[in-house]
């Protein structure tokens, strides 16, 4: 079927007699301030928001072939009724939705509360419980996806939306994997810097397509939280087809000054990286392993040990007077080892990601307990000096 323009779709959206799909009766298509028709358009779709009575809507419309369209968004829109999971958007494909020329098909969709990726990080630079939030709501999301054998197949920032509250929503499900679909073929490589070098030759549907691209999505944001410098450092604040990553990093990633930069944050980060690195290396994506088997098998956590570290510096820094002021009934103390109990509230926190709020309670208590050891022992040693 030879599709529709996007001038042609632009001018039969704004006729409602020529929308027939009829959730979207007595609607009509949304304008600017200026009477202009909005639309957004990606590689293969135009998609057009649509208001009606009851509800706002998305409404894609195929202006590029791809492969098979009609019967992918008709397996979907059964899959996503089915699992009902809170990543995707209530989803209908519906055949004759709209004429432009001919009937054409549409895909409808309910409109996303939502901002991309790469503009809410944007804008959360400073609120690093948020990122962390977002951070561990991305870890979630892939494990759901994988317990369910789907993959999203074009992983990347424009694709991810982040609603008001940390929680996730993805769109464009053109190149989307689920098993009622392993027999069809897929043409859609996704942007090459989220991409594992072998899969812009190879497309073949597969539930592991996404996992390298998780796994540069998860350093990003990690190493953002980390290290917020380094967002605006590799101008992921503007428009970009990539993040702090580019697909010629992935050619011979050793000698990327990205690599390099994430390296230096942090011990976390060097062997997120270096696992990138080995990732890298593999001869074919689906030898990779799911992110969050990768995290676990690293030991690396989001928590945020920030104000313990805080705790600890204060506990540095009461050794240092202590040796200072050579009051020998102090020396014990100047000789405590606290790093030990810095390291076991780390240990504590380790477990962040399996029981986010035990951990952290644990955490805490252990930090209380240790500060009020000390204050009781340093009172004690100040009241016989």
């Amino acid at each position: 079927m030879k599709l529709a323009e996007i001038d042609d779709y632009k001018t039969a959206i704004s006729v409602s007699q020529l929308v027939k799909d009829p959730c979207l009766v007595n609607g009509h298509c949304q304008k600017d301030s200026k009477g202009n028709i909005e639309f957004y358009t990606g590689g293969y779709c135009v998609v057009f928001p649509y208001v009606t009575p009851k509800c706002k809507y998305a409404v894609r419309c195929w202006f590029n072939e791809v492969e098979e369209a009609e019967l992918k968004a008709q397996v979907l829109t059964k899959k996503f009724k089915e699992l009902a999971l809170p990543y995707f958007l209530d989803f209908e494909y519906v055949p004759n939705g709209i004429i432009a020329n001919a009937p054409m098909p549409i895909v409808r969709m309910e409109w996303a509360n939502g901002v991309d990726f790469r503009r809410f990080v944007t804008s959360n630079l400073g609120n690093r419980d948020m990122l962390e939030r977002v951070l561990t709501n991305f870890v979630e999301m892939v494990k759901t996806l994988h317990k369910h054998n789907i993959s999203h197949g074009d992983l990347q920032h424009g694709n991810i939306l982040v609603r008001p509250d940390g929680s996730l929503l993805l769109v464009d499900y053109d190149s989307m994997y689920v098993d009622e679909l392993k027999d069809t073929t897929n043409t859609i490589a996704g942007l090459a810097g989220f991409q594992h070098p072998s899969r812009i030759q190879d497309t073949h549907p597969s539930h592991k397509a996404d996992y390298f691209s998780e796994l540069v999505i998860y350093i990003t944001l990690k190493a953002t939280i980390e290290c917020p410098e380094i967002w605006t450092r590799y101008q992921c604040d503007k428009e970009s087809t990539d993040l702090i990553f580019k697909a010629t990093d992935f050619d011979d990633i050793s000698k990327s000054v990205a690599y390099n930069d994430v390296y230096s944050i942090s011990e976390d980060m060097a062997k997120l990286v270096s696992k990138l690195k080995e990732s890298c290396l593999v001869s074919h994506y689906e030898m990779l392993k799911p992110l969050e088997e990768v995290i676990d098998t690293l030991g690396v956590t989001t928590i945020n040990v920030e104000s313990y570290e805080s705790i600890f510096e204060t506990m540095k820094t009461a050794q240092a007077i202590a040796k200072e002021e050579k009051l020998d009934s102090m020396r014990s103390t100047s000789n405590m080892d606290f790093s030990s109990v810095f390291s076991q509230m780390k240990k504590s926190a380790s477990s962040y990601q399996q029981q986010k709020q035990e951990a952290e309670e644990s955490a805490k208590k252990e930090a209380a307990e240790a500060m009020s050891k000390f204050s009781t022992h340093m009172q004690s040693i100040k009241k016989n000096s």
